[in-house]
C-alpha cells in the first residue's frame, strides 16, 4: 500500500496494490492477477498481462495488455496497450492507444480512441478517432469525429458522425447525422 507522494512501487504475480498518493509509480515487470486501486493524481502505472485495475483519482497514466480497467466518476486516463476492456461511469476523460480494445463509457463521457479493432459502447458521449483508426460504436446520441482514414461501424441513433478525408462509415439507426467529404458511406 502506497499512501505518500512520489512513491514507486514494484510487484508480481498476485500482488494488490492500494495507491493513495499523487505522482507514483506502480511496475509490474511479470504479473498475472494483479490488482491495482489507484485514487491519487498523476499516477503511472505499467503491467504485463491480465491484470485488473480501479482507478478513481484525475490524470492517471496506464500501460496494460489484456487488461479490465474500472473508473470511477470523472476519472480522466491513458491506457496505451491492446485488448484492454474499459468501463467506465458518469463524465470520464479516456485517451486509449491500442489494438482490440473494447471500451464502455458512462454518459458525459471523451474518449480519444487510436488503433485497429476497437469496440466502444457509449450513450451520449463525445468519441474523437485517430487517423487510420477503425472502431464500432454502438449507442445513441453520441457526437463522434474521425480523423484521415478512419473506418467506423456505428449502430445506434441521433448519432452525429464526422469523418476525415478517405474514411470509411457504416451506418446503422434513424436520426442519424453524417458530416462527410471524400469518404465511403453505408447505410444500413
Amino acid at each position: 500500500r502506497s499512501t505518500g507522494n512520489n512513491d514507486i512501487t514494484k510487484g508480481g504475480t498476485g500482488d494488490t496494490v492500494s495507491i493513495t498518493g499523487s505522482s507514483d509509480e506502480v511496475a509490474f515487470a511479470t504479473g498475472t492477477g494483479v490488482q491495482v486501486n489507484s485514487v491519487g493524481t498523476n499516477e503511472l502505472s505499467f503491467t504485463s498481462s491480465t491484470s485488473n485495475f480501479t482507478l478513481t483519482g484525475s490524470n492517471e497514466d496506464v500501460g496494460v495488455t489484456s487488461a479490465a480497467v474500472t473508473l470511477g466518476n470523472n476519472v480522466s486516463v491513458g491506457l496505451v496497450g491492446s485488448s484492454d476492456t474499459t468501463t467506465g461511469t458518469t463524465g470520464d476523460t479516456v485517451t486509449e492507444v491500442g489494438n482490440s480494445d473494447i471500451l464502455t463509457l458512462g454518459t458525459g463521457g471523451t474518449a480519444i480512441v487510436t488503433g485497429t479493432g476497437e469496440t466502444i459502447n457509449a450513450s451520449s458521449d463525445h468519441i474523437n478517432l485517430g487517423a487510420s483508426s477503425s472502431a464500432t460504436i454502438n449507442g445513441s446520441s453520441d457526437t463522434t469525429t474521425g480523423t484521415t482514414g478512419d473506418t467506423v461501424t456505428e449502430a445506434g441513433n441521433s448519432d452525429i458522425l464526422t469523418l476525415g478525408t478517405g474514411g470509411t462509415a457504416t451506418v446503422t439507426g434513424t436520426g442519424e447525422t453524417i458530416n462527410a467529404s471524400s469518404d465511403h458511406i453505408n447505410l444500413g
